[in-house]
């Protein structure tokens, strides 16, 4: 069974979650989520776990049982939610994102 979806279906869910107060943050994270969705290129999107896993020590949007969050990869298949609460093995782990670069307004300089 495929449990990718699409960046228009995972704008469309975090958007209806946050629409219904489902219990994930969505203050914080889901605008974030939804902001990195919107923002991330096409050519850097979604990598199925079974293809290859991130490097160790960075924090990916992830799909997990049909749901888009923040994760910390630690390596060894163990992660952890954006808050560090919560760890999950990369077997629930549909696939990973690279989160996009913060805003920069234009002729901002760059650090």
């Amino acid at each position: 069974m495929d449990d990718s979806i699409s960046r228009k279906g995972a704008i469309n869910a975090v958007s209806k979650a946050w629409v219904r107060n489902m219990p994930m943050d969505l203050d914080i994270e889901g605008a974030f989520i939804l902001t990195a969705l919107r923002e991330v290129p096409s050519t850097q999107w979604w990598t199925p776990c079974d293809e290859k896993l991130p490097e160790v020590g960075t924090s990916y949007l992830i799909t997990r049982h049909g749901r888009v969050e923040i994760a910390y990869y630690e390596g060894k298949d163990l992660w952890r939610g954006l808050q560090g609460l919560t760890a999950f093995k990369t077997d629930s782990v549909t696939a990973w994102c690279e989160l996009p670069e913060p805003y920069k307004a234009e002729g901002e300089d760059k650090e």
